[in-house]
This record gives structure tokens, sequence and C-alpha cells, in this order.
């Protein structure tokens, strides 16, 4: 379909939030058109709104450019169809989606060799400085997503390096050194 066609499909659909509303209780799915394909990427692909966890599949375009899935700029342009996606729950990304979407998973990966000590120095300052910010739901988001990534460098006794969730290293003292020796 056209950009047009999707415009005026979400327009449509603004009136009719039966088919698009959100969970609003433990194991209710929500309006069936959140498991269905019908946003509009920037690339002209159809993609479902929302993952099973929740988590969106696609966002709002911000301002500048962005490697994170968009729906269509010209859509979104259009004043109706960019309120029917911001109440659908759609925003633009922010630096705590940049954290849980791209910078924890790369920890998870079979070989992280290729992860420089420049590059993991640059994801933990951006991990504090999101930590620091004033959004407790973006903390949390990325606090409950840092919990199961092996994101932390850790040195064992023999001085080998590995990268551990956090549940899985102490920091280091005389007596942790004893312990282990």
């Amino acid at each position: 379909q056209t950009d047009d066609w999707f415009i005026a499909f979400y327009k449509y659909l603004s009136g009719q939030e039966a088919l698009w509303r959100s969970p609003r209780w433990a194991g209710d799915a929500g309006g069936l058109l959140r498991r269905k394909p019908i946003l509009r990427l920037q690339d002209n692909k159809q993609e479902v709104p929302f993952r099973s966890d929740g988590m969106a599949n696609a966002y709002l375009p911000p301002p500048e450019e962005t490697d994170f899935p968009v729906v269509k700029r010209e859509i979104v342009d259009n004043e109706q169809a960019s309120e029917f996606l911001r109440r659908l729950g759609l925003s633009e990304p922010d630096v705590f989606d940049d954290i849980v979407e791209r910078v924890l998973p790369k920890y998870s990966r079979q070989d992280v060799s290729s992860i420089t000590p420049r590059e993991h120095a640059m994801d933990i300052q951006k991990i504090l400085r999101a930590m620091a910010s004033d959004s407790e739901a973006g903390k949390k988001k990325v606090l409950r997503a840092a919990k199961n990534a092996p994101f932390l460098k850790a040195v064992d006794h023999d001085g080998n390096s590995f990268f551990k969730r956090p549940d899985e290293i102490y920091f280091p003292n005389e007596k942790l050194k004893d312990y282990f020796s």
C-alpha cells in the first residue's frame, strides 16, 4: 500500500482502540493488531509493533539519522498518524533503548573477542550516564537487561579476563584473594 493509505489507515485505527489497546493484566495480549505487521518502516518493510516481551520493534524517527528501525518519516510527518503511533505506545529511541537493544546484547554473543577495551570502556560510560539520569523507568529498563548480560570485565586468580554477569563477580580485596588462593 502507499504511504497515503497508511496515513488513512492510522487515522481510522485511532478511533478503534479495541483493536490495538495495551494489555490490561497479566496474560492479556491486548488488541489483535499489536501482533500484526501494521507498521510501515523507513525501508518500506512491514513490522509488528511489539515483541512478546512488550519491547518495541520499531520507533518514531528522531530528528537525526539512526540505525534503529523507525516508522517511515513521511507517515509520521502527518499529525494524526503520528498521534495514533504515540497512543499505540511508540516513541523515539533514547539512550536506554540503545543500551538494551545494542550495547548489552553484543556481550551475550559467542565471540566477544572483537570488543576492544576502548569500546568496552565507552559502553560502561554510556551505562553509567544512563543510570545517572532522572528517568526511573529508563533506569529500570537498563537494570532488568543488565542483570542477565555478561558485560562486566572480570579477572580470575590466574589473571585471565572474561565478561561476566553482575551476580557472577566480586570486587577484589585481600581477603577474597586469600580465599581463592
